[in-house]
């Protein structure tokens, strides 16, 4: 939200648990659907709509990269509330 908080979050194992990281080949493509259950009056601002991934068994946020920027993120799309 405007204020930097979670407004909604889904934490899940990639694909339902049918293609757990040990599987992934370098290049493939993973389908990851996941449903965010908005609040019904979310404050006017900027949002964001990021993903990223972690270690189950520590909770530590895995690092990416995109376009050379180090991150635990990835931003998938951002927009505005009036």
């Amino acid at each position: 939200g405007p204020d930097g908080r979670v407004v909604a979050q889904h934490d899940g194992p990639p694909a339902g648990g049918e293609a757990p990281t040990s599987t992934w080949t370098p290049g493939e493509f993973v389908a990851d659907p996941h449903t965010l259950q908005l609040p019904d009056a979310l404050p006017p601002g900027d949002y964001r709509l990021i993903a990223g991934m972690y270690n189950f068994e520590t909770g530590e946020r895995l690092p990416v990269e995109v376009a050379g920027e180090r991150s635990d993120f990835v931003l998938i799309q951002t927009w505005t509330v009036d």
